[in-house]
């Protein structure tokens, strides 16, 4: 199991990717229709996962950053804006 989160978001970046090769192998329009839409969605979500990651930390002017998936544990109780 991977525990840092730069390369935990890689390994998933990769797989995503993946699933946007299947639809542009189809080689129709539909697929790659299919295949830009998916592109759009992973954007939206890979910047909103990253901003609100990075939103308390900026808040409370921690010099830490989050590095491992354990940093995550436990964000509810130390932040108020995931309650």
């Amino acid at each position: 199991m991977e525990k840092r989160l730069k390369r935990f978001f890689g390994y998933a970046s990769i797989n995503q990717i993946g699933f946007i090769l299947f639809g542009v192998s189809c080689g129709t329009l539909e697929g790659y229709r299919n295949a830009f839409l998916y592109l759009f969605l992973y954007i939206v979500m890979s910047i909103t996962i990253v901003a609100l990651f990075l939103y308390p930390y900026r808040l409370s002017n921690s010099s830490s950053f989050l590095v491992y998936l354990t940093d995550l544990k436990g964000l509810g109780k130390y932040h108020s804006f995931y309650n």
